[in-house]
């Protein structure tokens, strides 16, 4: 496991619980990072709301989710002043308008679900780990 920088977090939205394990035991759990899970948009909303403003140093999306899409808690989570990095993964083709949707939605980066995209997302996560605490939000 890593270490990351105290008070360092993870907030990460995913309806799919078969593939939210598998991404939680797959990426956060090797490399010992803190993460909060949300099992639609909405409640990671309710989640984002319950804690300080720079808390999530990081969030990861899913787009197609009930109650509020990625695309929909990405603009939300910018018009309410969250400036750290927002990764989207979704299964959305290349192309399609789902997809375009969620790529101007002010994530950072839009990943699909598949096993590269996992391992760039646990490139993306170990980075925190080196980085200074004042660093992690920019």
């Amino acid at each position: 496991a890593l270490s990351f920088p105290a008070g360092f977090r993870v907030l990460y939205a995913e309806d799919d619980a078969v593939l939210r394990r598998s991404i939680v035991l797959r990426a956060f759990k090797p490399l010992g990072a803190p993460v909060d899970e949300a099992s639609d948009g909405r409640s990671a909303l309710h989640t984002f709301e319950a804690s300080p403003l720079a808390h999530y140093a990081l969030m990861l999306l899913d787009n197609q989710m009930p109650n509020m899409t990625g695309a929909a808690l990405a603009i939300e989570l910018r018009r309410r002043g969250y400036v750290g990095k927002v990764i989207g993964m979704t299964g959305d083709p290349k192309g399609s308008s789902d997809r375009d949707t969620f790529e101007r939605s002010g994530v950072d980066l839009v990943l699909d679900k598949d096993s590269s995209s996992v391992r760039r997302f646990k490139e993306i996560l170990a980075s925190y780990a080196a980085q200074p605490e004042d660093a992690l939000v920019h």
